[in-house]
């Protein structure tokens, strides 16, 4: 944890853009963590992505915390905390902090939705209302329409 504050207390001082405050990148880390520890990195940054995705839509909440904790939408992070003390959050907050200030780029092509089709085969969504925009890893990305 002292090791991520660090780090976002840099990150802060580097891009003075960062909107997001400290809280926000432990929301979005959080969700990264339970959503997709397993996955590689780039997996990782495209759920970051995500979030900020949806922060920016007009059919989502406007933070960061909002998006991450809206009912339904993100694995357990209503339920299980996080191990702070493991490889996988320190990478997760790391993801997070470097997505919040846009590194590297966003490549979900807007995506608001992803979802793991080994996982999670049939999600509850209405896919008439949903574009394929890309897979990555083991996920698959949709933007609504």
């Amino acid at each position: 944890m002292k090791t991520l504050l660090i780090f976002l207390a840099s990150v802060t001082m580097n891009f003075p853009s960062v909107q997001d405050d400290p809280d926000e990148i432990m929301c979005m880390a959080t969700a990264i963590y339970h959503e997709a520890r397993g996955e590689p990195i780039m997996g990782q940054v495209a759920v970051g992505y995500v979030i900020l995705n949806r922060k920016v839509s007009d059919r989502y909440p406007d933070t960061i915390c909002e998006v991450v904790y809206q009912p339904n939408q993100f694995t357990d992070v209503h339920k299980a905390r996080p191990n702070y003390k493991s490889k996988a959050w320190e990478t997760a907050a790391m993801v997070a902090a470097h997505v919040s200030v846009g590194l590297p780029d966003n490549e979900t092509n807007g995506a608001t939705m992803y979802h793991n089709p080994v996982k999670a085969p049939a999600p509850r969504w209405d896919f008439g209302k949903l574009v394929l925009v890309g897979e990555l890893e083991n996920h698959r990305f949709y933007k609504e329409i």
